[in-house]
């Protein structure tokens, strides 16, 4: 019998946090090399009397071999209270993927049933204490103990061997810290492919689907602000805004469509530098102009949404308040204070109950829209959150800014989900799925990536912009993303 040195590890979630290594060994641990488990470590749940076998290399603690199993964390066998399988607080059921790490790559190295049992009582008091963390912490060092292993034993496990990985070349954590550039493109073709480029004379600086996901809006044209409503599919405008031209200091509000696809509406500049909230009723050609952001370059409106049921207009910008309009009446029903620089992003919940803003100074506000009360304020980062989006549950909130990271909170309590990834450059827009699965994201890189939420996010990046994204946005049925670019291009990005 030949007695091996070995170390327990575990990576999960809890009720407020996504999959991290909770438990690593301990020369990992001093390295600051334990997120790679999290990364490596995966896979669906396993059988008794199997397990997943995979090697790392070129780790900076050297190459290891990883054998675990796949588990869904129970109450009564995590001790956490509760009944039957733990979910965080978006109801996503919770597994614990949870083995031992050997030095070196090890290919004949025989566990049993017995083995992984052991490890799970010295891991499981280690995750009832990661329960009810909120914050991110190290993971926990363990210590190495004695694998006894014996290739004549009869229970031992059954192997189902994983694609090594390769540090620095693979990755799906959630952390995002990837090495994009070096992975094959080939499963990222297989998953979207562009189908379409459209372009105008002029960067653009917004898109968005209708509920008739053939027509399009789409803002243009800094100086000329341009407004148009277009049908990709026959080429025909349908509806075209041209404004007063702006020789310097004009602002691209992005344009903004009624739920019900009746009303477009965004910001414009007029004679005497008048910042003016427009409103179009499609169907009736008529046109609103909504005053009350005053007159100035210091109070430009930067963003605009309409609430789910088609009745208010929210605006906001350089002037740090969010201004709330009757849509009916094109009249000012209140104004929300509390920001103190300007406002980049506001989005209403699907739900119609909150309204969630985000500034320059890096907060992220969320107020009661029936009580038009600040519920909390939070600080998402220390440099500006550009764009926000609420999962169509309600439940979470992506955020995206200078800091290059895209961020999950739980839109319920603030708190601060994990980081979902990040580009190389400042995030422009960020856009959840109709589904809630995924996330686009688009970049100063030039870059529009997808991100997968289940269990732990896979990554997608479609290239062919030669200059920033502005804009992305999903189609009501999920199949195709728009995506706008200072390189004066529309592109349409289909599942395949």
């Amino acid at each position: 019998m030949k007695s091996i040195q070995a170390w327990g590890f575990l990576v999960s979630r809890n009720q407020y946090l996504d999959y991290r290594t909770v438990v690593a060994p301990n020369f990992m641990c001093q390295a600051g090399a334990s997120s790679i488990l999290a990364k490596a470590a995966e896979g669906d749940l396993t059988e008794k009397g199997s397990a997943l076998y995979r090697e790392i290399h070129n780790s900076k603690v050297g190459n290891l071999t990883l054998i675990f199993r796949v588990i869904e964390a129970t109450a009564g066998d995590t001790g956490v209270s509760g009944n039957g399988v733990l979910k965080d607080s978006f109801g996503r059921e919770i597994y614990l993927i949870e083995g031992i790490v050997l030095k070196d790559i090890m290919p004949d190295i025989v566990t049993t049933q017995e083995n992984i049992e052991e490890i799970h009582n010295r891991l499981v008091e280690h995750y009832r204490n990661f329960w009810d963390c909120s914050t991110l912490n190290s993971a926990i060092s363990s210590d190495s103990f004695t694998l006894q292993a014996d290739k004549n034993l009869d229970d031992c496990l059954d192997y189902h061997k994983l694609k090594e990985y390769i540090v620095g070349v693979q990755s799906n954590a959630p952390s995002g810290k990837t090495n994009l550039e070096e992975v094959s493109n080939i499963e990222q073709i297989h998953s979207w492919r562009c189908i379409f480029i459209g372009e105008r004379k002029s960067e653009i600086h917004s898109v968005a689907f209708f509920p008739d996901a053939d027509l399009l809006a789409i803002r243009y044209d800094l100086h000329h602000q341009k407004i148009i409503v277009w049908n990709w599919r026959e080429n025909k405008l349908i509806f075209k805004f041209r404004g007063e031209y702006i020789r310097i200091g004009s602002y691209p509000t992005p344009a903004a469509i009624s739920n019900d696809g009746k009303f477009i509406a965004s910001a414009v500049i007029e004679s005497w530098d008048q910042n003016v909230v427009k409103l179009w009723n499609l169907s009736t050609n008529e046109e609103k102009s909504l005053y009350g952001h005053g007159i100035s370059g210091l109070r430009r409106v930067y963003t605009i949404a309409f609430s789910p049921d088609n009745k208010i207009i929210a605006s906001a910008g350089q002037d740090y308040k969010i201004k709330l309009w009757d849509v009916k009446e094109g009249l000012e029903i209140d104004t929300l204070d509390g920001h103190s620089s300007a406002i980049k992003s506001i989005v209403i919940s699907p739900n119609g109950e909150t309204l969630a803003s985000s500034d320059g100074h890096g907060l992220i506000k969320f107020w009661n829209l029936k009580t038009r009360r600040e519920i909390r304020s939070i600080e998402a980062s220390k440099l500006p959150i550009n764009s926000l989006a609420f999962s169509p549950d309600n439940q979470i909130l992506v955020s995206g800014g200078d800091d290059y990271r895209l961020k999950l909170w739980n839109a319920k309590t603030g708190r601060e989900v994990c980081t979902l990834g990040q580009h190389s450059a400042p995030v422009n827009s960020v856009a959840f799925s109709p589904d809630g699965k995924i996330v686009s994201s688009g970049s100063d890189d030039c870059k529009i990536k997808i991100w997968q939420l289940k269990s732990k996010p896979a990554i997608c990046v479609l290239s062919g912009h030669t200059n920033a994204v502005t804009s992305v946005a999903f189609s009501p049925d999920g199949q195709t993303i728009v995506s706008g670019s200072k390189d004066c291009t529309i592109r349409l990005w289909q599942h395949i």
